[in-house]
């Protein structure tokens, strides 16, 4: 089982020329409150979203099965990594698999970030996911500012950039400088 497993991420990431990175971040424009999340780690440690407040949040939904999921992981890490310092996590919710196939794939795929266990799909359910990735980026104050259906190159400078205008005492930082 693990020999198929490393296989298939191998084969899955070296799709990486073939699948298009293409998806676009765009404004979120719906007039919905931001739903609930509550869901355990691999730890079984919970986590809520409105723990989260204060931070810019990137929530992805995603599963194994699905290959832009695995593919736009390593640009998850990286983005991740650029932001280590400053308010910001990165919370990956896989839809409907077990710990262990979640633990494997992120062993495999070398990522760091929190990744939550949906196991009944009611999660992404209560946030309309419809597509995966799907993924939504939070403010500080928890709202939801811009969505992604599709997978996404997540440490380009023009989402990092993004991310950048989100953050909190963003304002005060830019009239230090002005």
């Amino acid at each position: 089982m693990r020999l198929f497993t490393a296989i298939t991420v191998a084969i899955v990431l070296s799709t990486v020329q073939v699948i298009s990175l293409a998806a676009e971040l765009r404004p979120y424009d719906e007039q919905w409150e931001t739903p609930s999340l509550d869901l355990p780690d691999l730890a079984g440690k919970q986590h809520n979203i409105d723990s989260y407040r204060g931070q810019v949040v990137l929530v992805n939904f995603w599963a194994s099965w699905c290959p832009p999921c695995v593919v736009e992981m390593p640009g998850m890490q990286r983005l991740a990594t650029a932001f280590r310092d400053r308010p910001f996590s990165l919370i990956a919710v896989n839809f409907r698999e077990s710990r262990s196939t979640v633990w494997r794939f992120r062993k495999l795929l070398k990522v760091a970030f929190t990744m939550l266990l949906d196991d009944t799909g009611a999660t992404a359910d209560t946030w309309d996911v419809q597509v995966y990735p799907t993924s939504y980026l939070l403010d500080a104050q928890g709202r939801i500012r811009y969505v992604a259906r599709g997978a996404v190159e997540w440490d380009s400078e023009e989402i990092m950039q993004r991310i950048e205008t989100l953050m909190p005492g963003r304002d005060a930082r830019q009239a230090k400088l002005d």
